[in-house]
């Protein structure tokens, strides 16, 4: 395994402008992209079902890399990578830690985002030297409450925006618009049942927030107890439509 040798390139300024690079991991060419200061343990981004280097937001790596070094990838089979794409988290897993290791890294930072917080728990499993931290974002456990509905809710979410002219993610990863019914007030000890008619022909019911749900990722719903779930209606907000978050083990 080794690195493709290139003549020296001017450090980018940002995502938009960083250059494809290239790694042979076992004869198969994997393509990535890196930013920021070349020291410290790096930041590895695995990303989304079907997604390529490009669907990276520029912005958000940008602000990873505004301290520490940031790489992004295509796994095999995948957008500028080489060889047939594998056909389990597993086989994907196995082939990101090859691919960490061919660029001489001994320890890193993992990022998850959906499918790519799926190959992160294995390779965390698997592979505990190599990892320090690991972030996963809109995803879940192998069997967790809820996985078992994501093929199906990205095949409807898919055919939904093939029907529109849309992007699948439109619909997969961002959050819907709120249906603007005045100003909602304050957050208090309880939270309420939405205002409007509904609310007029139904008396309110306080939500303990003992019991109450908190969306902290689009499609992701966290409890209070600690537990989690998938669930559709989790994409619309239930505060803040332009906020999203992210869990941190």
């Amino acid at each position: 395994m080794s690195a493709s040798s290139s003549s020296p390139t001017p450090t980018p300024s940002s995502y938009k402008n960083a250059p494809t690079r290239a790694v042979s991991v076992q004869g198969v060419h994997f393509a990535y992209r890196q930013l920021g200061p070349e020291d410290g343990v790096p930041l590895i981004l695995l990303n989304h079902l079907s997604a390529v280097l490009d669907n990276w937001d520029p912005r958000v790596v940008d602000g990873l890399a505004a301290r520490r070094r940031v790489i992004t990838y295509d796994n095999r089979g995948v957008g500028a990578s080489g060889g047939s794409a594998p056909a389990t988290i597993g086989a994907m897993a196995r082939d990101t830690v090859l691919f960490i290791r061919a660029l001489g890294f001994d320890q890193v930072d993992l990022l998850g985002l959906s499918m790519g917080g799926f190959i992160a728990q294995v390779i965390a499993a698997e592979e505990p030297d190599l990892v320090r931290k690991l972030i996963l974002a809109g995803t879940g456990p192998a069997g967790g409450p809820g996985i078992d509905e994501v093929t199906s809710v990205t095949v409807q979410d898919t055919l939904k925006a093939t029907l529109r002219r849309k992007d699948p993610k439109h619909y997969l990863f961002f959050t819907r618009p709120r249906v603007d019914n005045g100003p909602r007030p304050r957050p208090a000890r309880t939270a309420h049942r939405p205002q409007g008619h509904w609310a007029a022909a139904h008396p309110r019911t306080p939500i303990p927030m003992t019991t109450a749900l908190q969306v902290t990722w689009p499609g992701r719903v966290v409890r209070p107890d600690g537990s989690s779930s998938f669930s559709r209606t989790a994409n619309r907000p239930a505060r803040d439509s332009r906020s999203c978050g992210c869990r941190v083990r």
